[in-house]
């Protein structure tokens, strides 16, 4: 059905994909909150498309305050409490 050379080229391209993609990740490993862990491995976390904020409450409470999720590729900071927005905010107001 596939030619030998076919399928090594597609494993050689998979592999480099993830040696490439863990590089990435690697080079900006940076203290994130806690959060919840990935659906899926290129999706990230999925969010429904009703009543999106009830996603969030439920990681709120589970994560606290501030917490981390991904969306694809990009790494999403979610504040879920007006209190630790005023206290990021005064903290670190002029780096903002």
């Amino acid at each position: 059905m596939f030619d030998p050379l076919t399928i090594a080229v597609l494993a050689l391209a998979a592999t480099l994909f993830a040696l490439i993609r863990s590089s990435i990740a690697s080079k900006s490993k940076l203290p994130l909150p806690p959060g919840p862990p990935r659906d899926s491995l290129f999706f990230g976390n999925s969010l429904p498309s009703a009543f999106a904020y009830r996603k969030f409450e439920e990681w709120t409470q589970k994560y606290g305050p501030v917490f981390s999720l991904r969306q694809g590729f990009t790494t999403v900071i979610v504040i879920g409490r007006v209190q630790a927005a005023i206290d990021i905010m005064e903290k670190e107001g002029a780096a903002l």
